[in-house]
């Protein structure tokens, strides 16, 4: 199940900035990350997938990537 919005395009258009703001949020904020890094693996082929998250000053800065498993579904997170 995929929860690309409409503007997501998952039949090979482009991957849009709005579509992947618009699947995000539709996902449940837990999930959300995962949507995103989904969406990055089908479309471009992405083995792994990073976010750096940081405050707005830019003092912290976290590195979050996630490698697909060969289990179907199964990401690893690490920080």
């Amino acid at each position: 199940m995929t929860a690309w919005g409409s503007s997501g395009n998952r039949a090979g258009g482009a991957l849009t900035l709005a579509g992947t703001l618009e699947a995000a949020e539709a996902a449940a904020p837990v999930e959300s990350l995962d949507v995103v890094a989904r969406m990055l693996k089908e479309r471009l082929g992405a083995a792994s997938v990073s976010f750096l998250i940081t405050d707005f000053n830019g003092s912290s800065v976290v590195r979050l990537t996630a490698c697909w498993n060969a289990t179907p579904g199964a990401w690893t997170w690490r920080t």
